[in-house]
């Protein structure tokens, strides 16, 4: 896709959802300033077995301090002044990086309903490949843009005899296959 047009888009009310993550939504909004309320972000509308619902994050750019810096404490006052007294975060639709910083106005309304927030673990030492191993064994592409996305499209408007849920069920079994298959190797 065009992603400078499908902002204006989104913006226009031509396009009505995006998935994206929240640091889009500042982007978003500057197109249509007046009506910048109208253009948030909410969590994907699925509740989990246990009834709650769920909201994936991860961290925007990590920082760090060069330990063979000559500049270690004019970073350190930097990093400090960036995290703890910048608007980086709220600027960027992001999530402070100070336990209990307030949400971006355009994330609030997943604190409101009660969204809890989950931030995925390191791969356990040794598996840090099992994902993309997964992935490629499958392949389905998942996190690329050769997700078998025009076979879906096709199947939506018409251009196949395949059903979403048809598709959808190959890809479940092509995913666990893999599954089986990495695990044991």
């Amino acid at each position: 896709s065009d992603w400078e047009q499908s902002k204006v888009d989104l913006a226009n009310g031509k396009v009505g959802v995006m998935v994206l993550g929240s640091w889009a939504v500042p982007q978003i909004q500057d197109i249509v300033p007046e009506n910048a309320e109208n253009i948030t972000f909410q969590t994907f509308p699925t509740t989990a077995e246990d009834g709650e619902q769920y909201m994936g994050i991860g961290g925007d750019y990590n920082l760090a301090i060069n330990v063979n810096s000559e500049h270690k404490e004019a970073a350190r006052t930097l990093l400090d002044w960036l995290v703890n007294e910048s608007d980086y975060a709220v600027d960027n639709g992001g999530l402070s990086a100070v336990i209990g910083g307030e949400y971006p106005a355009a994330l609030q309304s997943s604190q409101d309903a009660g969204v809890i927030l989950l931030e995925e673990n390191p791969a356990p030492q040794g598996k840090e490949s099992l994902f993309p191993d997964v992935n490629n064994m499958s392949e389905l592409g998942v996190g690329s843009t050769d997700l078998e996305k025009q076979r879906i499209i096709d199947a939506g408007i018409g251009n196949s005899n395949e059903t979403f849920e048809d598709i959808m069920k190959e890809f479940n079994t092509r995913w666990a296959d893999a599954i089986e298959t990495v695990g044991n190797n």
